[in-house]
């Protein structure tokens, strides 16, 4: 569980970049900081919730990772254009990563060990 707080805090802190970048750039922009900004409040849902372990927000919990990694995918193929430059391809990279993340940890939620660590009993 605590590599799943660890890298979540991680992760917000590489989502403060583009939110920073975008909000010097004027036009079209605005709504991948969109995207960015409900990924970053994402993140710091599953970081609270993680943290005090909240058993009755397991299943929300679940749903916002699930969410979080549709949102990302929609960023994926809005940025895939922009791989050729050096901040396209950083956001691509950071979007495949934290995809994989939030996949990631919906599955280790879902398996025993995270079941254990929320104190449910699998049923």
């Amino acid at each position: 569980m605590t590599i799943i707080i660890r890298f979540t805090v991680a992760l917000i802190a590489l989502f403060i970049w583009p939110v920073l970048y975008h909000l010097s750039i004027d036009g079209s922009a605005k709504f991948f900081m969109l995207l960015d900004v409900v990924s970053l409040s994402g993140l710091i849902g599953i970081l609270v919730i993680a943290t005090f372990k909240f058993k009755p927000l397991h299943g929300f919990l679940l749903v916002l990772l699930y969410v979080l990694a549709l949102t990302q995918g929609f960023r994926l193929m809005l940025t895939l254009d922009q791989v050729t430059s050096l901040n396209g391809f950083f956001s691509t990279l950071l979007s495949v990563v934290s995809i994989l993340f939030f996949i990631g940890a919906r599955g280790y939620l879902r398996s025993e060990k995270g079941l254990a660590a929320f104190k449910i009993e699998k049923s």
